[in-house]
């Protein structure tokens, strides 16, 4: 349980995972616990399926790291190597820790993480006064520590489908109602997101449940009242266009705190509702949803829900997706088809091994119509055809499959539904956006999937681990254990010399770059940070050497080409121009 919440907790509150110096804490600290379970535990077991699932995520780490020999940017493919070494120390951490009967308390941990950031993300908005928003500001989407709302509205899904799992397969009164009452702030949450794709994922992921349940009655029976109280809030909260459209926080404080004691009411109701119908627990709704209706804020103006789709359309209204509804009931891809043609040329150009680890931003701007600045394909599945060809597709495939056959065998279980329909909204969710470059999200989505692993061990089918062959598995932990300590010093120490130029320390910058090229002496952003500091220290010479050494180790960045272009003169000028139009000809 602790693995599993401590580890989405530390790696979700850095903007979801997505800074590589997080990548580094995330894998020493897993690794770390693989290696103490392969010493200390009495008695490890592995079962085809275990073996299979690591196997998998070894052999798409491996492959990832392979790419550098053909990659079009090795200091990308670098970073990739990096993220996906956390999921392999996650996946490591939890096989050789868990047991069979892990099952429900790791989901509860997973429940329980998912609710503490969900309700961090609600108070931003509901205790305004109290809590704000952490980064730039979103406009009228929720986002939380993860700074993105596609990735809070896909975590919030995946908690959703862990809490229903609770309420209808729990043995225990009190595990149902925890679990019943979490639906509440979890379907808000997903609602003030905004996020179409996380809406869909949750579909996706109640069809799958339905179809793995031999109990479909008993789940629809379950499902249906808590979903009208979470379709309660939605509509009392959509009545406040001060907390939907969020222009003015000051203005939302009053609004939002009543909004708190709504959902508080209606949490209890979905408590209640989640022990047993009987007179006293129907009395006990219709009070929590009277009290929930009298406190509810409403705003003068229409809400969200009465806007509708075409609000978008009346002349000099906001276009499609700069207000709650125009951009819940929008057909837009969001430039989606666009990233995921590019990816698609990328396959073309290298269909059996990919350009590269991490390179699809380089392709991007090399073949862009559009001029918007990206770095993913918003596509694992396309992502992984364009960069890693079809071997790195079929080795993610092979990954994902694992757990959906774990579960077939398990079905039965209590807890599993929730588990699956967890994993498969995560699935679903990362075929439309970048969630495979938030460990925080991830993480979720690929212990929900290592747990029903763990649920499928049989004792005719495990391998008890002797000591050979834990001696055997330590090596290589060791090993990355020592990989992942080298990463993480010198991205701190890139982190460090670049917040070190935002701040005009330019001593600083210099010594923190010269250390991060150090320990990472593929990195060409190291040297580009320490031609910053030449340049301000009017030592064009010395940058000039530090950015042609940049160029040679990722000559298809062409911002380095651009960089070079300013300190040069000349022939070297005029060619270091032409290569940064070429590799950005929309820049």
């Amino acid at each position: 349980m602790l693995l599993c919440a401590v580890t989405i907790g530390l790696v979700a509150r850095n903007a979801g995972g997505w800074w590589p110096t997080t990548w580094g804490w995330g894998a020493l600290g897993l690794l770390f616990v693989a290696a103490a379970a392969l010493l200390l535990r009495p008695r490890i077991e592995l079962g085809p399926l275990d073996l299979a699932f690591l196997g998998g995520l070894g052999a798409l780490t491996t492959w990832t790291a392979v790419s550098w020999l053909w990659s079009e940017s090795p200091p990308s493919t670098a970073l990739e190597i990096e993220r996906t070494l956390v999921y392999l120390a996650a996946a490591l951490a939890l096989l050789v820790v868990a047991h069979r009967r892990s099952l429900a308390a790791a989901l509860g941990g997973i429940l329980a993480v998912i609710v503490v950031l969900s309700c961090y993300a609600l108070a931003t908005r509901l205790a305004a006064d109290v809590i704000q928003q952490r980064g730039s500001s979103l406009g009228f989407r929720l986002a939380g520590v993860f700074l993105y709302p596609n990735g809070l509205g896909i975590v919030a899904v995946m908690g959703l489908l862990i809490a229903l799992g609770f309420v209808a397969d729990g043995a225990h009164p009190v595990t149902r109602a925890v679990a019943g009452a979490a639906t509440v702030p979890l379907a808000m949450t997903l609602w003030l997101s905004n996020s179409r794709g996380a809406l869909l994922a949750l579909v996706i992921g109640l069809a799958a449940v339905t179809l793995l349940t031999p109990r479909r009655r008993h789940l629809v029976v379950v499902v249906a009242p808590l979903a009208a109280l979470g379709l309660l809030a939605i509509w009392l909260a959509s009545r406040s266009t001060l907390l939907t459209h969020w222009a003015d926080p000051s203005a939302a404080v009053g609004d939002g705190h009543r909004m708190a004691l709504a959902l508080f009411a209606l949490s209890a109701g979905a408590c209640a509702i989640s022990i047993g119908w009987s007179r006293g627990v129907a009395v006990g709704v219709v009070a929590a949803v009277a009290l929930a209706v009298v406190v509810a804020p409403v705003s003068p103006a229409r809400g969200v829900l009465a806007a509708g789709a075409g609000a978008s359309l009346v002349p000099g209204s906001p276009a499609p997706g700069t207000t709650p509804a125009g951009r819940l009931f929008s057909a837009t891809s969001n430039s989606r088809t666009e990233y995921w043609r590019v990816a698609l040329h990328d396959f073309l150009g290298h269909p059996l091994l990919g350009s590269g680890a991490g390179t699809f931003v380089r392709e991007w701007y090399r073949h862009r119509h559009v001029k918007i600045d990206v770095q993913d394909a918003h596509s694992l599945y396309l992502e992984m055809l364009a960069e890693l060809g079809v071997v790195g597709l079929g080795l993610v495939l092979v990954v994902l499959a694992i757990p959906t056959l774990a579960a077939l065998q398990v079905r039965r279980r209590r807890y599993v539904v929730g588990g699956f329909g967890a994993f498969v909204a995560f699935a679903a969710h990362a075929a439309v956006d970048w969630d495979w470059e938030l460990p925080g999200i991830t993480l979720a989505g690929l212990l929900c999937g290592g747990l029903l692993v763990v649920a499928a061990r049989t004792e005719a089918q495990v391998v008890v681990l002797d000591r050979n062959r834990r001696l055997a598995l330590l090596a290589p932990v060791l090993s990355l254990l020592a990989l992942a300590f080298i990463a993480l010093v010198g991205n701190r120490a890139n982190a460090a010399a670049l917040a070190a130029v935002s701040r005009g320390d330019w001593r600083t910058a210099a010594s923190e770059a010269r250390r991060a090229a150090r320990w990472e002496p593929w990195s060409a952003e190291a040297l580009e940070l320490e031609a910053d500091a030449a340049i301000a220290k009017n030592d064009l010479a010395t940058a000039r050497t530090l950015l042609r050494r940049a160029v040679r180790k990722d000559g298809s960045d062409f911002e380095l080409w651009g960089r070079l272009a300013s300190v040069t003169r000349g022939s070297e000028r005029k060619a270091a121009l032409e290569r940064e139009a070429q590799l950005n000809p929309l820049g």
